[in-house]
């Protein structure tokens, strides 16, 4: 060890010999076991976090937009290093074609927009879809708007919407 607890205040010298014995016991058991668990966590601590590492992963795998994604990943890579695991991988449709509301090619304007359009699509509930060809979608987007602030629903920024259909369409 590089810290000589010899030569450090007196307070502080039993802290600085007891991190010193942690990381000794932590690294002979790293390289002549596969690993080193902290033993300062308690095992209900440790199941918490299994557990919520498998919810941070699920959620993970079932969230659509990026930035809640990046998030949640960062949440995931933090618990498995505190429980000194590797951080599972989602699995992410990566070889497979992008359609309608895939993160690989919609925006947060265009989730938002999807969302409420899957909420409100129903058969008990006035048709959005004018469109007289199944096969295509076509919504009046400020009446839309108007249907969603009647219901208190937050509609997405409509320039914001527009910019990433035009930026889809190229």
């Amino acid at each position: 060890m590089s810290i000589n607890a010899n030569k450090v205040k007196p307070e502080i010298r039993e802290k600085v010999m007891q991190y010193q014995q942690e990381c000794d016991d932590a690294l002979y058991d790293y390289w002549t076991k596969g690993i080193a668990i902290n033993h300062r966590l308690n095992i209900k601590e440790r199941l918490a976090a299994f557990k919520r590492l498998h919810t941070v992963a699920d959620q993970l795998c079932r969230q659509r937009r990026p930035s809640l994604q990046k998030l949640l990943h960062t949440e995931l890579e933090e618990l498995a290093m505190l429980l000194n695991v590797e951080a599972p991988l989602p699995d992410f449709p990566e070889n497979t074609t992008a359609k309608i509301g895939d993160p690989r090619i919609d925006g947060d304007a265009m989730y938002e927009f999807w969302d409420l359009y899957e909420m409100r699509e129903n058969p008990r509930r006035p048709k959005l879809n004018h469109s007289p060809d199944s096969n295509q979608i076509a919504i009046e987007p400020f009446s839309f708007r108007e249907l969603c602030e009647r219901q208190k629903l937050n509609f997405p920024d409509i320039n914001q919407l527009r910019e990433e259909l035009h930026d889809r369409s190229r």
